[in-house]
């Protein structure tokens, strides 16, 4: 796995590249004819197959669990189903950071892609797993609204890296903190004037939003997404143990 300290470009924050080890679906997967036709010719009982399998791919992938990354000013991790939450207090405002595991955005490494080109490799390049994540300030002073920004990663990599961007920036009632559904009037951060959106960037930046932060945000998801994917292989393989 690659690691590198973030930096800034031009004012956007670009973090080191994590690569997830689990390959992605390519064409030419086995039809389910031919793998229960594999599966008849091994003699192996299709629930008794697929738990063995699950198994072991759990213990395999437990080898390579993590602890859960931290970031001095930003509390541990609240994590509900897929959701990850971290906060910090920043002055007299309350900063929140929430990424849906569900919805992590995928990037190829071009890098990665020409080595196998030159190797005349035929496997599958790993994917880059990259979270999108939401931005909170909640300002104690302003009382009953709050500053939100939606940001991702660049799909588009430049030396070896992926930058953020902010995608979507709104005000919200406190109430809708919590509330993914909102309906909040967004202003499309590329129509922004350039000044104005390098100035959001530098405003979150000394809310909490550092390079050090993007890069430890990466990690987590690397971590915590890997986390649940072991937890669903062990939840799985005792599932369709139970399978009459």
């Amino acid at each position: 796995m690659a690691s590198s300290v973030a930096r800034l470009v031009r004012g956007v924050v670009t973090p080191s590249l994590m690569v997830c080890r689990r390959q992605v679906f390519v064409s030419g997967v086995r039809s389910f004819q031919q793998s229960a036709a594999i599966q008849q010719k091994k003699g192996a009982s299709p629930v008794n197959a697929l738990f063995e399998t699950l198994k072991n791919e759990a213990a395999q992938e437990q080898e390579e669990k993590q602890d859960v990354p931290t970031l001095a000013g930003w509390s541990k991790p609240e994590v509900e189903d897929g959701l990850v939450t971290v906060r910090r207090q920043s002055g007299n405002s309350e900063v929140i950071v929430k990424f849906d595991m569900n919805s992590m955005s995928e990037i190829e490494d071009s890098s990665e892609m020409d080595q196998m080109e030159e190797s005349q490799d035929d496997a599958a390049p790993l994917p880059m797993f990259y979270p999108v994540f939401s931005i909170t300030v909640n300002n104690a002073s302003k009382g009953d609204t709050c500053f939100q920004a939606d940001c991702s990663f660049d799909s588009a990599l430049e030396g070896g890296e992926a930058s953020v961007s902010v995608d979507q920036i709104r005000l919200i009632p406190v109430s809708e903190i919590n509330n993914d559904d909102g309906n909040a009037y967004s202003v499309d951060a590329n129509n922004l004037d350039p000044d104005l959106y390098e100035n959001i960037v530098h405003y979150l930046q000394h809310l909490g939003l550092t390079e050090q932060f993007t890069d430890y945000i990466v990690k987590l998801a690397r971590q915590q997404e890997h986390s649940h994917y072991v937890d669903f292989l062990t939840d799985f393989a005792s599932f369709v143990k139970s399978t009459k």
